[in-house]
């Protein structure tokens, strides 16, 4: 179909722009949100944005980072909008969790200081926190208490690590056992 062949290079550099990296290409469906038109495109509502969020490698990542976006458009494409653009330190989209009622992330993941546990409570409203090293020890518990159905971004602090390493963070809620890999730094 028309436009079908739209393609959105990211491409990041760490050096000012000296040199640049391709972070990513986003082509056909990851970007087309609308049905082809026969005249040019501007959007008029929300339901004709769509989200992407775009992991970016902490190597990457300085005060001397710079992003570069490239549009290819295809023969029958149309305009190409980004809107709502933001840099987060989180590596990845507390937004995506807090809309998919069944998603749990740690946040930053690498870290080197504290992180988030974020997640969408269930209508327990409490859930454990435990944390165990790769040997199975665990290191860490707690209770947590908060309204059901709701987002929840609770705090780990780095205290809590008695080093660098990896971890298993376990959320348990109504008998419901979700493990996840902490690194931390």
């Amino acid at each position: 179909s028309s436009g079908s062949q739209d393609s959105l290079e990211i491409f990041i550099s760490n050096n000012c722009g000296d040199t640049w990296q391709r972070l990513t290409v986003l082509k056909g469906s990851q970007i087309i949100n609308n049905t082809a038109m026969g005249t040019e495109f501007a959007p008029t509502n929300t339901s004709q944005w769509k989200a992407q969020t775009i992991p970016v490698p902490a190597a990457m990542r300085s005060s001397k980072s710079f992003l570069r976006f490239r549009f290819w458009p295809s023969e029958g494409g149309n305009n190409f909008y980004l809107d709502n653009f933001s840099i987060s330190p989180w590596t990845t989209g507390i937004n995506e969790v807090a809309q998919n009622k069944t998603a749990i992330d740690i946040v930053p993941n690498p870290t080197q200081g504290s992180s988030k546990l974020c997640f969408t409570s269930v209508q327990n409203n409490s859930a454990q926190l435990l944390i165990r090293d790769l040997t199975g020890k665990t290191i860490y518990t707690e209770s947590l208490h908060f309204q059901p159905h709701t987002f929840v971004m609770h705090n780990i602090d780095r205290a809590v690590f008695p080093a660098a390493g990896i971890y298993i963070v376990s959320l348990i809620q109504n008998e419901s056992t979700n493990n996840l890999k902490l690194i931390v730094e």
